[in-house]
């Protein structure tokens, strides 16, 4: 098996590479500040690295020299820095703290002091100073990017912190044997001598599987809010694309392989393996191309879904949002609430400082809603003065906590003050039209109450007393 393995190196820096540039035409369709992560830095690094490996393939098959060696290194670091970019930003934007860009001072310094001895020196020295730090941070930048998120995006993102992960330790901690502590013991040729097969094999498949999990959320993270009407169509692209990226390798391998046993065996297979490249990147232009138009689809489409006055979402959105969370909590038996809110005496301050004021006032108090509520939250625009809050995963008790939340902060505001009727899904809530009347009345309720008050729909109350 070993043998064999290291018969197919050209082809594992091929799918290797592969993966990296797959992984990069993810990033570089996500909008930057997605989850807020520098996508970008994620994306370079890809293209650099891939680059690299593919370099690296032609290297064992036509040969290599110093001047090659020498390049491929400098590639490599660069990729590194790259890595080490969108692990520090990442951080830096999700903790507020973190180091500056003076931290690759020391790094490459450690670096350098590590080429004194060599180019293996280098190589060995870059990879525990830059791709082992780099991957790491960028390892729990991913998995802290990953909470807030739905089910989907969640997985995609932990999935792609740990493959980052074992990548760190693949990539950074077992190095070409150089002349220096831990390169002398724990080495490329010791792993291959102990495990039977070589580091790049390892380090292929986590490639695969860190560029998988990235370019999985980037589709998850496209049209969030209208899935219901996408969910099938990104879906069914995603199983196009996946069996293409397989099929390709396969193919490659076999052609490869065939091409391989004929006469002048190195030459042939780097002229089936370019081939493969070709085809392989053409593919990704045309994935990157497919993405582009999609996003500005659902620009679009977005732009249909918010309420033009406020920015917040419409009548559309809510039905769609609505919808589903309604389906969900009646089958699984979920916790829902809505919030119905309505700015008290509008009409009377509409006609004292007229409508454009008025409308600041309702843009402003979309601002304070927006603000006030959870990010899983969905804040849209009812109908005039009247606002509909969406709670999944929320209780009757939780609701009204943040319903009086809310009113505190108009309040405290002091321009104008806000009533509220609460209700949540219980058993006698047959649609999600239902869910809105009770809270509808219980708003009433409110207005009839004093206004500037919290109040409980009839059946939520219930379920407060019986809870």
């Amino acid at each position: 098996m070993t043998t064999f393995l290291e018969r197919q190196m050209d082809y594992i820096f091929f799918f290797y590479g592969l993966a990296f540039f797959f992984m990069s035409a993810a990033c570089f369709t996500m909008k930057q500040g997605e989850r807020q992560l520098p996508w970008v830095y994620l994306g370079l690094f890809g293209v650099t690295h891939g680059f690299n490996e593919w370099l690296d393939m032609i290297a064992i098959t036509l040969g290599d020299n110093p001047v090659f060696s020498a390049s491929r290194i400098f590639v490599m670091i660069v990729s590194f820095l790259f890595l080490m970019e969108f692990g520090r930003s990442g951080l830096l934007m999700i903790k507020k703290k973190g180091p500056g860009r003076w931290i690759y001072l020391p790094l490459l310094l450690i670096a350098l002091i590590g080429g004194t001895t060599g180019w293996g020196g280098l190589n060995a020295a870059s990879r525990y100073a830059l791709g082992l730090v780099g991957a790491i941070s960028s390892a729990i930048a991913l998995l802290l990017a990953s909470k807030g998120l739905d089910n989907f995006g969640r997985r995609a993102l932990v999935s792609g912190g740990i493959g980052m992960g074992l990548y760190a330790v693949a990539t950074g901690a077992v190095v070409p044997k150089a002349l220096f502590f831990p390169a002398t013991l724990l080495n490329q040729a010791s792993f291959l001598k102990t495990f039977g097969f070589p580091i790049q094999l390892a380090r292929g498949v986590f490639a695969v599987w860190i560029a998988f999990s990235i370019w999985f959320y980037s589709q998850v993270s496209y049209g969030q809010g209208i899935e219901a009407k996408y969910k099938e169509l990104r879906w069914r692209f995603s199983l196009i694309m996946s069996l293409s990226v397989f099929l390709i390798m396969a193919l490659g391998w076999g052609v490869t392989d065939f091409i391989g046993s004929q006469r002048d065996v190195a030459i042939s297979r780097l002229v089936s393996i370019s081939g493969v490249c070709v085809l392989s990147l053409t593919m990704i232009a045309f994935f990157v191309m497919v993405q582009r138009e999609k996003e500005s689809y659902l620009k679009i489409e977005a732009l249909s879904l918010k309420d033009p006055l406020t920015g917040i979402a419409n009548r559309r959105m809510m039905d769609i949002m609505l919808d589903r969370l309604f389906l969900e909590a009646k089958r699984y038996g979920r916790n829902l609430s809505v919030i119905m809110a309505d700015i008290d005496h509008f009409k009377r301050y509409n006609d004292a400082y007229g409508h454009q004021s008025g409308d600041r006032l309702l843009a402003g108090a979309a601002g304070i809603l927006m603000k006030s509520v959870r990010d899983s939250d969905l804040v849209t625009r009812y109908g005039g003065e009247e606002f509909l809050l969406i709670l999944p995963e929320t209780g009757i008790s939780e609701a009204c906590i943040s319903a009086e939340r809310v009113r505190k902060r108009f309040e405290e505001k002091g321009e104008v003050t806000i009533s509220m009727g609460v209700s949540t899904f219980h058993a006698g809530v047959e649609d999600k039209e239902r869910l809105i009347k009770e809270a509808d009345e219980a708003l009433y309720r409110a207005k009839e109450g004093g206004r500037n008050r919290v109040e409980v729909a009839l059946g939520g109350e219930r379920q407060r007393e019986g809870g």
